[in-house]
């Protein structure tokens, strides 16, 4: 039985041609164009140029299909370098794999080689990746790129559940102020009693860049009179939550996207170390939220 072959293609540009890369309307007139131009540590690189009288430079610049298998991963990525030097020109490009797009878009301001991806998950037998620019003007497109990699990838699910039932945190880092206290049912929960503004709990997780974490927990207030508030999330993305009525266990959950190969989930409190600032928390779960593919033997 013939083994099958998983994708993996590197274009690193050193032999002067696009390996069947094609442009985008964004290299044209009105827009950027582009030219090879050699580096010294890199050889054949990509050179962007857009004129600052360019008046329509944004949209896909380069762009290919591949052949995908449904339900597979597959992650692209590629190094860029900003070229113009003056303050205030910003390089934002967004990558695609099908219809996901890299969130957030990355915005490059300095003059160095910085390599991004992320990976998506395949929903038909040909996947088109592609690499845009966002910006319509002629400030802060000139850029190099080189090494547009794109590979499939094997995922490994990420579900993992704190309960506190082991008297232990799980691997979470936890500010002061959270004491373990025992649960009706004979398990364990954290509560907050005299905790101060900011970060209450933390935890790092590896994360496939492009890819979808969620964060769930269940929350109550200690004493129906009190009036705590909490944020939670990751890479700048938070969610406030006040308890108000909520004497009663409710469960709250958010959704991150990480451009990175790890993500750090926060929970932190808005309310000072107060009497009227008490709660408790329990049931930790980190997920991955997208498909998972089965990859045949």
């Amino acid at each position: 039985m013939k083994a099958e072959t998983m994708l993996d293609e590197l274009t690193d540009f050193n032999n002067g041609t696009l390996n069947q890369w094609e442009m985008g309307p964004a290299l044209g007139p009105g827009g950027s164009y582009l030219r090879f131009v050699d580096d010294p540590l890199r050889g054949k690189v990509l050179s962007i140029v857009t004129p600052e009288t360019a008046k329509d430079a944004h949209g896909i610049i380069l762009k290919k299909t591949f052949p995908t298998v449904p339900g597979r991963a597959y992650a692209f990525s590629y190094s860029v370098r900003p070229t113009k030097s003056n303050g205030g020109y910003t390089t934002d490009l967004v990558a695609t794999i099908g219809n996901k797009h890299c969130d957030p878009f990355q915005s490059l301001t300095i003059d160095a080689w910085q390599s991004f991806g992320f990976t998506a998950i395949a929903t038909s037998p040909t996947t088109t990746v592609s690499l845009s620019n966002n910006i319509r003007s002629g400030w802060g497109n000139d850029y190099r790129l080189d090494n547009f990699w794109v590979k499939e990838v094997k995922l490994e699910s990420l579900d993992e559940l704190t309960t506190f039932d082991d008297q232990t945190l799980g691997g979470w880092s936890a500010g002061t102020g959270l004491n373990l206290q025992p649960t009706e049912t004979g398990g364990y929960h954290l509560s907050a009693l005299q905790v101060s503004e900011g970060t209450v709990l933390k935890k790092t997780f590896p994360a496939i860049p492009g890819l979808t974490y969620e964060l769930s927990f269940d929350a109550k207030k200690i004493e129906p009179k009190d009036t705590p508030m909490l944020r939670f999330g990751a890479l700048n993305k938070y969610t406030n939550y006040a308890f108000v009525d909520h004497h009663e266990w409710k469960k709250h959950t958010v959704k991150i996207s990480s451009p990175y190969d790890k993500i750090e989930f926060i929970v932190a409190s808005l309310s000072a170390g107060t009497s009227f600032s008490r709660y408790a928390i329990d049931n930790f779960r980190v997920r991955l939220m997208d498909a998972i593919p089965v990859l045949d033997d």
